[in-house]
Parts: C-alpha cells; structure tokens; sequence
C-alpha cells in the first residue's frame, strides 16, 4: 500500500513537472539574466567608439571589445570591456622597412622579439607576424620569463589607467584572436618578402617550435608553445590578482580543436591536475571559421575540456543567409553562443563593412538571438532544429529562410526581420502586440508605423499596408520592407 501511495505521489510529481515545461511562458518564466560574460560586442577594428557603444546598448550587450577613446565617453559608463590581444598594446609591435632605426631600439626588437637568424641583418633576422605594405609585425619572444613579466605588468597598468579614466567602465577580462600556442607567425611569398603567403610556425625558420637565442638573453622555456602558454597563465594570474578577480578570458582560433582544444590533451596539460590546468583554460572559445565544428565536432566535448556553453561562433565569413543562419541555429539549439569579434566583414567574403551600420539588418539579429535565448532561459528542450528546412524555432524567436525574429531580454521587445513575403513572425506566448518601429543602421527605432494613415505623408509611407499583424503573427505586406530592421513593442496579457 505504502508502495502505492508512493508511485501515485512520484506520478503526480512527473505529471506536476511536464506541465510546468509544457506551460514555459516567456512572459513569466524567462530568466533574464543579461549580466553574462558571454553577452558581449567585440568590434573594436572598425567604426568609432561612440557608434560601438550606442549599438552595442541598442542590442542589450553588457560587455564590450576596447577601442582606443572609450575611456573617456560616457556613453562607456556601465559597460565591462574585453582588451583583445593586449600585448599589442604595449610594445613597438611593427616595423616598417622603410624607416631608420635607432641602435638601441634595433637592440630592444632583437632581445624582446623571437629571432630567426644571428646572421642575418636587421629586420630580416626578426619572425615575422602579419604583413602590410612596407610594415610586419615583431612577436614578442615568450621564451624569455622576462619578456612574459614586464610585458603583463604594463598590461596592468594599461587596464588600471583605463578603469581610473572612466570609474563606471569596469575591466571583464581579455581576448584573442589567433591564440594557438605556436604562435601567429606569417612567411612571405615567392617574390615578395613583405607579402603574406602562408601562416607559419618558428619551424618555418630554425627547424623547431623555437626561435634563435640571442646571446644576451635566456630562454627559460625550450618553445615557443610553452612560454606562450605560460604567458596566459601569467597574465591571468596577475589580472586577477590585481584588478578583478572575475576576469574572463575568450579565446578565437579558426579551427577550435586542432588550434586549443587539442593542446590540452597533450603533455604537460594531459598529466595535470584539473585545477592546475584550469590555470591555461580560456572561459569562452569563439571560433573564426564559417563552420558548425564550435558545435558538431565531437573531438571538442569528448575528453570535457570545453562544455557546448563554452563555444562560441563569431566568424565574419558567413554572410550569405543560408551559412548565417545554419550557424546561428546551431548555436541556439546546442546553448552555444555568437558574437562579433574585431570587424564586421569577413576577409574578403563579404562586402567589406567599415560599420555595424552598414551590414544587413538580418545579419546583426541573427548573431543576436542564440545570445537572448541564453539569456532568457529557454529550455533546450524548447529549442527545435529542423535538419530539413535549416529552421529553428522556439516560444521566444525563430530563424528560418522567410524571417528572423528573436524577444530582447528585460524589454519585452520583439526584433524580426522579413528575408521573404513567405516570412511570418510569431508573438511570444503570454504577450500581445504593440506598436512596431522601423529602425535605422544600429537597430534603433527610428519612427512609429502608423496603422491607419491618413494624412498625406503616412498615405505616402504605406505604413498601414506595409505590415499586418493577424490571429498572433506579423506578417510583410510589401515587398520592400524586405530585409529591414523592425521592433514590436509587446505588451504582457
């Protein structure tokens, strides 16, 4: 009997709980937690700070990629930032061909910088990074526990110049583009030693994942990949030491398993206790490539280094709908995140975006909504994917071939996007319509549509035609509307 009881309670419970998920109402459960790490705009290569800021605002972003003048913009007060690559920051990181140099500052690039020759004369005996018109790139040579200690103590200062400039603009932590530990090392071509041809490791050059030695200095570590990774560890011990210890660290390789994820199941890190090893983990991997991988891979998540939280999908390679929109439903369903990182254009395979304000309005919704369904909450067994049709769907937004949609988290705004006049956009369970906006270039409302023109100027807009609202759906009226940005207001029922 008591067995009974007990089953019909356990039952009860079952019955208690799948009605609680059937029932997952964003109006009412969503968690709305925007206050996440992950939640950040990392185009800090192109545009201005102020435009950087009012969108990154705009869209709900918390955290933010540094770009020099920041500091002193009150636009920034609020905001945590990430510094990308700050070591670039802090050291004569280029070296043009055309210029004469001083002794002494030929001697700075020779005992700070990896070499590749002794015989070599001046600047073809230093390993050469990226490679722009009559200018490279000098790596610091991370081999040398000194180089690594008074490069990270002006990191420090760096940052804690930045917090003082702007109290209310708080350090996040730091990220990088090409982390891999062997470096970001380019050669030249054939006939042109300045050009880039192919990316490369010291090897290129001495045979092993080393540099040349200078005779006054010493290399505390035999290669390259471990003072670099020692370098990370360093550095993220300092910054959490002296300037917060909740600093996050984001890395972005092209290919996030044979470029740091593979590293870790090799010695030493294979052999290390988990705490030890956590010391050289990044919190977030965003990858570069226009891929699936971040997600699909299975080498990634087999050994749990990295969680499918952790991945992140920031290419700017992906511009034509159908890869954008793969990616990000991918992302949205597995609970990964997207995000831009550095520029808005892609090398190359887009049109070459100088601003935000100039790329199509579905591509910055779409690397918005995997973002907003983290942060709302939404159950992953509410996240649909179907394989078929390349759409996802979810009680909070959708991507499929005629439209993107996706409800912004602590505002009750709906962002959609008509990529067709197939395109329907579904309200939000728990929610009714409001009044909807037509945006500008940083997904800003710019005017009210009017849903009954009647003086002239509206009759001229067509706003009453233009977009209908019927039985719980938005849908295009007019075909020119496609591909512009759009914001309902909601209002909870």
């Amino acid at each position: 009997m008591q067995l009974l009881k007990t089953a019909i309670c356990y039952c009860g419970l079952l019955a208690v709980c799948a009605q609680a998920r059937a029932d997952w109402n964003p109006a009412t459960n969503a968690k709305r937690n925007v206050d996440d790490f992950r939640n950040f705009y990392g185009i800090a290569w192109r545009g201005t700070a102020d435009e950087n800021l009012d969108y990154a605002r705009q869209m709900g972003y918390k955290y933010i990629f540094f770009k020099w003048d920041m500091e002193r913009n009150p636009k920034a007060k609020g905001f945590k930032f990430f510094v990308e690559s700050p070591e670039y920051g802090v050291y004569p990181r280029n070296i043009d061909l055309n210029k004469k140099y001083t002794p002494e500052q030929i001697k700075w690039w020779e005992t700070n910088c990896s070499l590749t020759s002794l015989d070599k004369p001046f600047p073809q005996n230093i390993a050469a990074g990226w490679r722009e018109g009559t200018r490279f790139t000098a790596t610091l040579d991370l081999q040398q526990k000194r180089v690594i200690r008074e490069i990270t103590d002006k990191i420090v200062k760096r940052v804690q110049d930045i917090e003082k400039n702007t109290p209310d603009f708080k350090f996040a932590g730091f990220a990088w583009d090409v982390p891999q530990p062997e470096g970001d090392f380019w050669a030249g071509t054939k006939n042109n030693w300045l050009a880039n041809g192919a990316q490369v490791t010291l090897s290129y050059w001495t045979g092993r994942d080393s540099g040349v030695k200078h005779p006054e200095v010493v290399h505390d570590y035999p290669t390259y990949s471990q003072g670099h990774m020692e370098f990370y560890r360093y550095l993220f011990e300092q910054a959490r030491a002296k300037i917060s210890p909740d600093a996050k660290f984001i890395v972005e390789p092209s290919d996030p398993y044979t470029q740091w994820v593979a590293h870790f199941e090799r010695p030493p890190f294979d052999t290390m206790p988990a705490a030890e090893r956590k010391k050289y983990e990044a919190d977030l991997v965003a990858v570069e490539a226009a891929s699936t991988n971040f997600v699909q891979d299975k080498r990634l998540f087999a050994k749990q280094i990295v969680k499918k939280s952790q991945m992140c999908s920031t290419t700017p390679n992906a511009y034509e709908e159908p890869v954008s929109r793969l990616i990000a439903g991918l992302a949205a369903k597995n609970g990964a995140w997207t995000a831009f990182f550095g520029m808005p254009e892609g090398n190359g395979h887009t049109a070459g975006f100088n601003s935000i304000a100039q790329m199509p309005a579905r591509l910055k919704l779409v690397k918005a909504i995997p973002v907003w369904e983290n942060l709302l909450g939404v159950p992953l067994k509410e996240r649909k994917w179907d394989e078929n049709t390349k759409t996802y769907t979810s009680p909070t937004a959708q991507i499929s071939a005629d439209a993107y949609s996706g409800l912004q988290p602590d505002t009750d705004k709906l962002f959609f996007v008509f990529l067709s006049m197939d395109g329907k956009v579904k309200i939000p369970q728990g929610y009714e319509a409001g009044k909807i906006y037509l945006t500008d270039g940083l997904f800003r409302e710019i005017r009210e549509l009017c849903p009954d023109p009647k003086t002239s100027y509206q009759t001229t807009l067509q706003d009453g035609r233009t977009i209908g609202v019927k039985d719980g759906e938005i849908r295009p009226k007019a075909s020119y509307i496609i591909n512009t940005g759009y914001i309902m207001h909601l209002r909870k029922k």
